[in-house]
């Protein structure tokens, strides 16, 4: 009897896994969730000197003026993206009436750029970016001011590039 009991627990333990084998449990683990749409610019341009569009005799500079990454690292995730780009120009700040003959209160100019396009100041410009996309740090331009050999008068001049990125969807 001791011995049929040995064999019946012998047998047992080899059969326990074969068993346990054909009853097999699947459970299904759901990830899920949303990426909302949006739109970044990271830039580490923030400052052109005057001095770049001015010439030693006090006119303002006809020729390019590099901008280095001036949309800076730019990027969005989302479809039907729209980028509206304002260029202001240089306007005095101290002296703001009429300028007499010979002289200027402002500067405009043409902003251009790769991506951007071309532009020119006081005329908003927006661009539709139908896909995700993402600049990377690329984006090198150029500000060439709109001259007629006047000097500019003395005081403080104030302008800006402004870049809004709206995402779409």
């Amino acid at each position: 009897m001791k011995k049929l009991l040995l064999a019946s627990a012998a047998l047992a333990l080899f059969a326990a896994p074969s068993l346990a084998g054909t009853n097999d449990i699947v459970t299904t683990i759901t990830i899920s969730g949303t990426v909302a749409p949006k739109c970044v610019v990271t830039n580490t341009l923030t400052t052109i000197p005057l001095t770049n569009f001015v010439n030693d005799n006090g006119t303002v500079k006809d020729s390019p003026i590099t901008v280095p990454d001036i949309s800076g690292d730019a990027w969005c995730n989302a479809y039907g993206n729209s980028l509206t780009v304002v260029a202001n120009p240089l306007t005095n700040q101290t002296h703001t009436g009429t300028a007499p003959d010979g002289f200027t209160n402002e500067i405009n100019y043409t902003l251009s750029q790769d991506t951007l396009g071309s532009m020119d100041s006081g005329t908003p410009e927006t661009l539709a970016l139908p896909e995700p996309f993402d600049l990377g740090g690329t984006g090198d331009g150029t500000i060439t001011p709109k001259t007629d050999g006047n000097k500019l008068v003395a005081g403080e001049y104030s302008g800006d590039v402004v870049l809004t990125l709206t995402p779409g969807t």
